[in-house]
């Protein structure tokens, strides 16, 4: 989960970073853009005022003999006059601005040569300032003037600013993915720091389960949010223990406490028994009053047992095991076993290794998931029992033909007092329920694991149990 976490907030982390300076771009592209439009602007309007003082110097024409200088109006200028005016002083600006120049009607009368017979735009239109493509000077800012009757159209071209966008927009590109691969590295270094604290509070929290809750998370000296959230799960895990205690010391005292007053009911049942007095109802309401009575006797020793096992009071005698010697042993009475049920054993692999346990509790195991198997399998079926060597591990696979479990009580099954509901019209079978949990206990406490599965072709079921191989260990 942390390790999902830690992507997330490498993923999160990046991509908002990334979006920011994308966006820090565009708008430093939108403000760099409307500088350089405003900068030619600015230049057309300096070339509109040098075109104007130009034009305002001609002279106009004046009778014989009168020397004095009139200026003449712009407007009167026709395009021969005009060309004849422009055509040199130009010749150096060509080389930076466009110029067309039409009466206020709309009248053509003088085009700059670098635009050849091509006009930049219509002439009467209102907008004063706007960019286009022209078939021959390529993309131009033009600016329109209305002066003296004369309306003059100044552009210049933008080739230069597309260059400069053009390198701009790779630069763009280039900054955007290197703030990708910077951010991934640095919410990397980022993630770890502010969720190693947690992923350490979660390695501890693995190894506290029902079985000791007397251990607790380390509070680190880190963010005071994880200390707290440490402190708050003691908290609660020293509540836990309480109630769990509570619950063990009950279950221990009470099966201890009972255990007495059943012995004495057994003992007086089996002296009635003898009385020759008793008639066949009374022999029989005694009869089944001592199977009842042996039934609880089961269930107490069950509790007992289960209860001093989680509370680590059974002494396991861990020795190194040859694990296809027990198997065999055992396999020689579940035979027996089986026979007197109607029922058969198939011993199909076992594996030659060895473990690192204690066998009188082992074999306890081993006979409980026979007895159950023979339980609940039908007459003539048959219980498979195999053994194999995977990696480290030795496993242990028993499989019945019976009716098998559904699939969502294959957990549940090795809880206390589980069971698993009948189908209708099967016979409910007697049991304390406390044979699997028995089962899941000892084997938890040998270093192992104990799970179920359906069996073969979803019929029956097939308990697996592994352990490590004396070769596997860390510990001899």
């Amino acid at each position: 989960m942390l390790r999902s976490l830690k992507l997330r907030f490498a993923l999160w982390f990046s991509v908002a970073a990334t979006v920011a300076v994308g966006l820090l771009l565009i708008l430093a592209r939108f403000g760099l853009e409307a500088q350089i439009l405003r900068s030619f602007e600015l230049i057309n309007e300096v070339e509109f005022n040098e075109l104007k003082d130009i034009l305002s110097e001609q002279k106009a024409i004046q009778p014989a003999g009168d020397k004095s200088w009139k200026p003449m109006d712009p407007g009167l200028l026709g395009a021969e006059d005009i060309r004849a005016v422009l055509v040199h002083d130009m010749e150096n600006d060509q080389k930076l601005f466009y110029c067309e120049i039409y009466k206020e009607d709309g009248t053509f009368l003088f085009r700059s040569d670098n635009l050849g017979d091509v006009a930049m735009a219509t002439p009467l239109d209102k907008q004063s300032m706007l960019t286009l493509r022209h078939a021959r000077a390529g993309e131009i800012r033009l600016s329109r003037f209305l002066w003296k009757g004369l309306r003059i159209q100044i552009a210049s071209s933008m080739a230069q600013a597309e260059s400069f966008f053009e390198s701009f927009n790779l630069v763009s590109w280039f900054l955007a993915g290197g703030t990708l691969v910077m951010s991934l590295v640095l919410s990397r270094q980022l993630s770890r720091l502010a969720l190693d604290p947690i992923a350490r509070l979660q390695e501890s929290a693995r190894h506290i389960s029902a079985q000791d809750l007397s251990q607790r998370l380390p509070v680190p000296e880190g963010p005071r949010e994880v200390s707290q959230l440490a402190a708050y799960l003691n908290e609660m895990f020293d509540r836990l223990e309480t109630s769990f205690e509570q619950v063990r010391r009950f279950s221990a005292e009470a099966s201890h406490e009972l255990r007495t007053p059943l012995a004495l009911i057994r003992l007086q049942a089996e002296r009635l028994l003898k009385n020759p007095r008793l008639g066949p109802d009374e022999t029989a309401a005694v009869a089944e009053m001592l199977e009842e009575t042996g039934r609880l006797n089961k269930l107490i020793e069950g509790l007992l047992l289960l209860t001093r096992s989680e509370v680590g009071a059974i002494n396991l005698n861990l020795q190194r095991l040859d694990a296809a010697g027990f198997v065999s042993d055992f396999a020689e009475d579940a035979v027996l076993l089986a026979e007197d049920a109607g029922k058969t054993f198939l011993l199909e692999h076992n594996e030659e290794t060895a473990v690192r346990a204690d066998p009188q509790w082992l074999r306890h195991v081993f006979l409980n998931l026979l007895s159950n198997a023979l339980k609940f399998a039908p007459r003539g079926s048959t219980v498979h029992l195999a053994t194999h060597s995977v990696g480290s591990r030795w496993r242990v696979v028993l499989e019945d033909e019976g009716p098998g479990v559904p699939e969502s009580w294959l957990n549940r099954i090795f809880d206390r007092f589980a069971r698993v509901p009948r189908a209708a019209g099967e016979p409910e079978v007697a049991g304390t329920g406390l044979g699997l949990a028995i089962c899941r206990s000892i084997i938890e406490r040998h270093g192992g694991t104990i799970r179920a599965e359906a069996g073969t072709d979803g019929r029956g079921l097939r308990v697996i149990i592994e352990l490590e191989t004396a070769i596997g260990l860390h510990h001899p």
